[in-house]
């Protein structure tokens, strides 16, 4: 996100706003079949690999971590969801929350989710945030390395 902000005059009167560009965090995160990872120089989460889909109002106080709601992006079907990952989400519900051991497509198919949801389990990150995602994968085929790519 660019923030505009009003600079006082320089000579001649003009104002020039300045662009204050949102840091760059690089991560390395392994969404993983039993744990969940995120890893950088400010980030060190690892949950195990729950998620479920959560309704806000159902929920009796707003949790600290562990719950996102997806309010606009490039994945438009996330659009107005909220999810809850990691021990939260198996806190809520552990016979319906979805762990990506279940399945193999899992890793490729929940990789936002993850990637939102471990964000939201550390503190202190700035409110806007560009993030450079080097996946780490784990008994890699070429087909699964091809779709991690893609997605």
């Amino acid at each position: 996100m660019t923030v505009s902000l009003d600079r006082p005059p320089r000579k001649g009167g003009k104002t020039s706003p300045k662009k204050d560009l949102a840091p760059v965090l690089t991560l390395a995160g392994d969404f993983g079949y039993s744990t969940a990872q995120l890893f950088g120089s400010l980030v060190k989460v690892n949950q195990p690999s729950y998620l479920l889909p959560v309704s806000l109002e159902d929920m009796p106080e707003p949790p600290k971590h562990g719950v996102f709601s997806y309010i606009d992006g490039d994945a438009t079907a996330m659009v107005g969801q909220s999810f809850a990952v990691g021990d939260y989400a198996h806190s809520i519900d552990a016979t319906t929350c979805r762990k990506n051991a279940d399945a193999a497509e899992n890793k490729i198919d929940t990789a936002l989710i993850m990637l939102l949801g471990l964000l939201t389990y550390q503190s202190g990150l700035p409110e806007d945030i560009e993030i450079n995602l080097l996946t780490c994968l784990q008994k890699v085929t070429s087909e699964l390395r091809e779709q991690v790519t893609a997605v």
